[in-house]
């Protein structure tokens, strides 16, 4: 019996988390629009990424899952991309691969590869459906709690936000180096970041996520490159 019943929660999770995230309620590629769609994909943080004003007249769309691993992303890519046809696709995802280091540091060059090999995998799937792929880099960390906050990172907290720091730096350093052929790559990080590579208080909600003004000054660069 106590089987049976974990085997319903997990049922019913499942069930709530594709209602939350549903692909295609209004059939999209079914009616005819003239508007293009944007789909911005990925984790929280690309959850809570609005739609740039200075860009119309488009379809805004988002799949953003909070914890989304960029393993979770590319698994759930068959039922949240292809079925709504986007022409462009906004990808970020990845801090919550970068976080798994404070369980497990001694994998470090392991988690950057799989990430790096992960994010290439999403890219070529949604290039696959034939829509643009504008990928961004991972935003930054915080190294300290904002004011109001509490911090993250715990009692190791120097150690510990150092860490997911330097994974964030070397992948998105080599994404930018990568650069695949027919991929706009957004250089978030580059925006929202320090000069010591951590998330500029300015842009911060808190050590993992940004601010509106952070959002702002994301739009304000992306918005050209949305224009189709």
């Amino acid at each position: 019996m106590p089987e049976t019943i974990e085997r319903l929660k997990r049922t019913i999770k499942v069930g709530l988390l594709t209602a939350q995230t549903q692909i295609d309620r209004i059939q999209l590629c079914r009616r005819p629009t003239r508007a293009p769609v944007i789909l911005f994909l990925g984790d929280s943080r690309a959850k809570a990424w609005p739609a740039p004003e200075t860009v119309g007249p488009h379809i805004f769309l988002n799949r953003g899952v909070g914890f989304d691993t960029s393993r979770q992303v590319l698994q759930r890519l068959p039922i949240h991309v292809a079925p709504l046809c986007p022409q462009i696709v906004v990808v970020q995802a990845g801090i919550n691969d970068c976080k798994e280091l404070l369980l497990a540091p001694q994998k470090h060059a392991i988690i950057i590869e799989e990430t790096l090999t992960t994010l290439r995998h999403i890219v070529e799937q949604v290039r696959a459906t034939g829509a643009h792929v504008v990928l961004s880099t991972i935003f930054p960390v915080g190294n300290a709690p904002i004011s109001g906050t509490k911090s993250f990172w715990g009692i190791d907290q120097p150690e510990a936000a150092m860490q997911v720091r330097n994974a964030v730096i070397q992948i998105n350093q080599d994404l930018v180096a990568l650069h695949p052929a027919d991929v706009t790559i957004f250089d978030a990080a580059k925006l929202l970041q320090n000069a010591a590579g951590w998330l500029d208080t300015a842009y911060a909600r808190d050590e993992l996520h940004i601010n509106a003004a952070g959002y702002q000054r994301l739009n304000q660069a992306l918005g050209p490159l949305l224009q189709i």
